[in-house]
């Protein structure tokens, strides 16, 4: 079994970019010298957080190129699992790369045995 986290983070005045995005984030992380809003979507096995995660960044690509470079932003999947396997849990296809590229947005992969 195992549990995907999708995390759309963005570093910067959370108030400005509750604002400037027009969602509120799922949590936010107030740290010296930087905060972090945060949007998170979590599915186990017979969900799918990445394509859902991807349709919320669909929905709020205009607002992100709003961000400029005053604001640094990326995603994170954190996959954790108690399978020994090398199971695939999702396959990021040429059209989602693609996106994803458009959009100027980082991916970072992440895998926690439980």
């Amino acid at each position: 079994m195992y549990k995907k986290t999708v995390n759309l983070w963005i570093q910067g005045s959370v108030a400005s970019i509750t604002e400037i995005i027009g969602v509120n984030p799922t949590s936010t992380r107030i740290k010296e010298p930087y905060d972090y809003w945060d949007y998170s979507i979590v599915s186990d096995e017979s969900g799918d957080s990445i394509t859902e995660m991807l349709e919320f960044l669909g929905q709020i690509k205009h607002s992100l190129k709003l961000l400029g470079n005053e604001y640094q932003y990326g995603v994170s999947v954190t996959v954790e699992s108690d399978i020994d396997t090398g199971e695939v849990f999702h396959h990021l296809e040429p059209k989602e790369m693609a996106f994803l590229s458009e959009i100027n947005m980082p991916v970072a992969f992440h895998t926690i045995k439980r």
